[in-house]
C-alpha cells in the first residue's frame, strides 16, 4: 500500500510535469522528432506506472512486473533529458532510482 501511495504520487508529479510542459508558455523544446517521441514514450510509461499503482489497490502485482514497470520510466526518463533538453543530470537519476529501489522493496514486502 505504501509503494502505491508513493508510485501514485511520483507519477501524479510527472504527469503535471509533461502536462506544464506541452501547455505552457514556451513549447520551443518540442523541436523534432526525437523530442516529440521522448514526450510520448515519457507520458505513456508514466500512465502505465499509474495505471499499475491502482491496480496494486486491489490486487498484488507481481515483482516483475513492478521491476518492468521500474525500467520503463527510468528510461523514458533518461530520454527525455536527452532529447529535450539536451542533458542529463545523475542526480537526478540517482534520487529517482533510490525512490524506485524502496518502491520495489516496499513491493516486495507487500506494503
Amino acid at each position: 500500500m505504501f509503494s502505491s501511495i508513493i508510485v501514485l504520487l511520483y507519477n501524479l508529479v510527472s504527469l503535471i510535469g509533461i502536462t506544464v510542459l506541452l501547455f505552457g508558455k514556451e513549447n520551443d523544446v518540442l523541436k523534432g522528432y526525437l523530442a516529440k517521441f521522448a514526450v510520448l514514450f515519457f507520458t505513456a510509461c508514466h500512465l502505465l506506472f499509474l495505471i499499475l499503482a491502482i491496480i496494486k489497490w486491489f490486487i498484488p502485482v507481481p515483482n516483475l512486473l513492478m521491476i518492468f514497470a521500474v525500467l520503463l520510466t527510468l528510461s523514458s526518463r533518461i530520454l527525455n533529458g536527452r532529447f529535450i533538453f539536451g542533458k542529463n543530470h545523475w542526480q537526478h537519476y540517482f534520487i529517482t532510482g533510490s525512490l524506485m529501489t524502496a518502491v520495489l522493496l516496499l513491493n516486495q514486502f507487500n506494503l
